[in-house]
Order: C-alpha cells, then sequence, then structure tokens
C-alpha cells in the first residue's frame, strides 16, 4: 500500500503584504526616479537646479496614475500664506501627498539648496555662475533636510512643515504655521499637459538630459 496521501491540505499561496502609506509614497517617488536619474538628474547635493517645475508635476501625475491624492505648492505662496514678508520667500515648488490617513511632503528637487562641499542648507542664488547659498542649517544639524537628500520624502507634521520653511525661507517666529493651514493654500495647476507627463512616465518622451 502506498504511504502517500491523497487527501494532504493545499500549500497556502504567500499573501502579497499589504500597502502601507508609505510604501505608496515610496512608488510614487520611484516612478520618477527612473526618469531623472537616467537624464543625469542625480538626487545629490547641489543637483536639481531648476528642475522643480517639471518634478512636481511628475510627483503629482505618478501619483494620480495610482489613486494617490496629491498637491503641488509653490513656496512662495505657501509662505505669504502663514504671513511671512515678500523679501524672505523662496520661489520652489513641492509636493504633499495624503494617503491612508497620513500626509508627506515630497520634494525631488530639494537637493539643489544643499551645498555638495560643506553640507550647509538654504536657498541658493546664481551668480556669476556659481552657486551662492543663504546658509539656515547643514544636513549635519537638519533630519529634515537629510531625509530629503537620502529619500525625497517625509511625513508631514506641523513641525516638519515649519522647519522645512525655515530651511528655505529663513524668518519663521511667530508664524502660525500648520498642515491645516496649508490645506486652504491654493494648490497649483500641472506646468505640462496629462499627455506630456503620461508619456514622460511610459518611457515614450525622453526627459532633458543635464548639461
Amino acid at each position: 500500500m502506498s504511504d502517500i496521501i491523497l487527501d494532504k491540505p493545499p500549500v497556502p499561496i504567500a499573501q502579497e503584504v499589504a500597502k502601507t502609506p508609505e510604501t505608496s509614497v515610496i512608488e510614487v517617488i520611484n516612478d520618477v526616479e527612473v526618469i531623472l536619474k537616467p537624464a543625469g538628474h542625480l538626487r545629490e547635493a547641489g543637483s536639481r537646479m531648476s528642475i522643480c517645475g517639471i518634478a512636481t508635476d511628475l510627483v503629482a501625475r505618478a501619483a494620480e496614475n495610482r489613486g494617490v491624492k496629491a498637491e503641488k505648492y509653490q513656496m512662495h505662496d505657501v509662505y505669504l500664506g502663514f504671513g511671512g514678508k515678500v523679501e524672505n520667500s523662496t520661489r520652489h515648488e513641492f509636493d504633499t501627498v495624503a494617503i491612508g490617513g497620513k500626509n508627506f511632503l515630497v520634494d525631488e528637487s530639494f537637493c539643489q539648496f544643499i551645498d555638495p562641499k560643506t553640507g550647509d542648507v538654504g536657498d541658493v542664488n546664481l551668480e556669476e555662475g556659481r552657486q551662492v547659498f543663504e546658509v539656515e542649517g547643514n544636513l549635519a544639524t537638519s533630519p529634515l533636510a537629510s531625509a530629503l537628500l537620502d529619500t525625497g520624502y517625509v511625513e508631514l507634521t506641523d513641525e516638519v512643515l515649519r522647519e522645512y520653511l525655515r530651511l528655505l525661507c529663513g524668518v519663521v517666529d511667530d508664524m502660525d504655521i500648520s498642515v491645516q493651514g496649508l490645506k486652504i493654500i491654493e494648490p497649483l495647476e500641472y506646468d505640462h499637459t496629462a499627455e506630456e507627463l503620461d508619456g514622460l512616465l511610459r518611457g515614450q518622451i525622453s526627459f532633458p538630459r543635464k548639461t
């Protein structure tokens, strides 16, 4: 008689690990990274100058394509919306992503505000072809700057939003800065069409190479 047992229970198929809000954000960022990196736009200190407009568009569109809610903002508008002065504001665009009851700050071009030589962090201007930083912090003392350089995102809290604005605009004293307050500030529309963005995300259009 055979020892084979024919009615063994089936081996359970490994179940897919449930996505967390954070893994969903990482997927969105990866959709963008596979476009930026091959074009030479690495997420490294001093890089990705002047591409915040297209980068934020790509993040927002990639999120939309994955069924994730994202908004893009102009820092100048946000800073003034919280009562900041025009002379301290910075022209820069960033995204927020809301999923699973959590909010995330996504900034795929924040690295341009980090001095590759010193690690200093602050708004940057071009003077005679040189990057000149208005120093407000340093990678060694700013976990937020380090996180944005390493991953491009961080969970968004009132404290994170305050520090983010401080690093790029400087003065945030006596300003009532909150995630809830951010939600009533008018977000930006896409700078590029959905067709252009989908073409980039699908690899049908090449992203301009870094010069």
